[in-house]
């Protein structure tokens, strides 16, 4: 095929809604993630997967599968989630979620506005290390610890509140968290409230959402989020967390 011809299959394709790929003929796999029955540290790939309307799907494991995984040597650093995509595997869920913004568009190439997507994603982290340290506390007078220094009178989470608040309203209340379409910041932020704080399987649901009440701006931006992901949020498996 000429490279005339080639453009003219992209140009068809792009104009009746088929990727390119299959315009040419090929099998184009889906893009998987794998990772365990959980929201977790892939729920916001998930999020960005089902927004770009990708062909993708999940792979759960646990156990033998997951032991399986690793022996295979698809695990690189023995962790989950591990994004597939291409043939390829990629770990590290920050990374691959960044990986898949700038694939999909939902990243950018200005280093001042990547800081500004960069900076929200860890702050959605750091939410997210707060409630594993409660949830993975080693006995139930560091349980009880930990989740005064997270839920108690002033504690970590009203300052992380106020810090999201701050940022919406500085990015004037748009309904996403940097700039005026949804980035990766969007999608690893509301993950982080729609396993929580929109989840009534979570341990954490009244504590949260009874938070975010004292933060218009914030809850605002919760509503406008779930309007924006309701394909996943209405298709999604109920779990835990």
């Amino acid at each position: 095929m000429t490279n005339l011809s080639k453009l003219f299959v992209y140009c068809l394709a792009a104009l009746v809604g088929v990727k390119a790929e299959e315009a040419h003929g090929y099998r184009v796999s889906p893009i998987k993630m794998h990772y365990f029955d959980a929201y977790g540290r892939a729920e916001s790939m998930r999020m960005l997967l089902e927004h770009a309307g990708a062909n993708w799907e999940d792979n759960v494991l646990a156990g033998e599968s997951f032991a399986a995984f690793k022996e295979a040597g698809h695990a690189e650093f023995s962790q989950l989630p591990v994004l597939e995509m291409e043939g390829r595997f990629y770990a590290q869920s920050t990374a691959a979620l960044r990986l898949l913004g700038n694939k999909f568009g939902y990243y950018s190439a200005d280093p001042y506005q990547a800081w500004e997507i960069d900076s929200m994603v860890e702050h959605a982290l750091d939410f997210q290390t707060g409630l594993w340290r409660i949830k993975y506390a080693p006995n139930d007078d560091a349980k009880t610890a930990a989740r005064e220094n997270m839920f108690g009178e002033g504690a970590y989470l009203h300052k992380w509140l106020r810090g999201t608040e701050q940022r919406l309203v500085r990015n004037g209340n748009s309904g996403h968290v940097c700039g005026s379409s949804q980035t990766i910041a969007d999608f690893a932020l509301f993950s982080a409230f729609s396993s929580t704080a929109l989840n009534n399987m979570s341990d954490f649901q009244k504590d949260i959402s009874e938070h975010i009440d004292k933060y218009p701006n914030v809850k605002t931006y919760v509503e406008k989020q779930i309007e924006e992901n309701a394909k996943r949020m209405d298709g999604r498996k109920k779990l835990a967390g």
